[in-house]
C-alpha cells in the first residue's frame, strides 16, 4: 500500500512538472563525415528539467538504422549519464555509444520519466525530445 501512494504522488509531481522537461540542445564528436565502424559518437545533451529532479528521468541516447525514409530502425538505447548540473534545473546529459556497423547511422535524445515501481517507461505517455521537425539529430554513412 505504501509503494502505491508513493507511485501515485510521484506521477502527479511528474505530470504536474513535465512541462519545464525539454532537451535544448544536442551535440555530438567522433561521428562526423567519414567515420568508420569501430569509431565512437560521444553525445552531450542540453536538457531542462524544470521543477523534476535528475531521478525523476532518464535521458536516453536513441541510435539505430537510417532506412529510405529518413526514420531510425533498428533502434537501440543508452542512458546518459549527469555530467554538469547548471543553474535553473538544467543539466548537461553525456554519453557514447561504438559505431559497430556499416551503412546509414542516425541518433537522437529523448526523455523519460523513470520510477522504479513504474510499469514501463511508457506508462505515464511523457517523453521529451529535441525540438524540429524531426526528431533525428544526425545521420551518417559509416565506412
Amino acid at each position: 500500500m505504501a509503494g502505491a501512494r508513493e507511485l501515485a504522488t510521484w506521477k502527479a509531481r511528474v505530470r504536474a512538472g513535465w512541462q519545464g522537461v525539454r532537451v535544448e540542445h544536442v551535440e555530438a564528436t567522433g561521428g562526423a563525415d567519414g567515420a568508420s565502424v569501430g569509431d565512437a559518437l560521444t553525445v552531450r545533451a542540453f536538457v531542462a528539467l524544470g521543477d523534476l529532479e535528475p531521478t525523476d528521468v532518464v535521458v536516453q541516447l536513441v541510435h539505430g538504422r537510417v532506412d529510405e525514409a529518413d526514420q531510425l530502425s533498428q533502434t537501440q538505447t543508452v542512458a546518459l549519464s549527469v555530467g554538469k548540473v547548471y543553474e535553473g534545473g538544467r543539466m548537461r546529459y553525456q554519453g557514447s555509444v561504438a559505431l559497430d556497423r556499416s551503412g546509414p547511422f542516425g541518433y537522437t535524445v529523448r526523455v523519460l520519466p523513470e520510477h522504479r515501481l513504474l510499469s514501463g517507461p511508457a506508462e505515464l505517455g511523457l517523453v521529451a525530445v529535441p525540438p524540429g521537425p524531426v526528431a533525428m539529430t544526425e545521420s551518417y554513412v559509416l565506412r
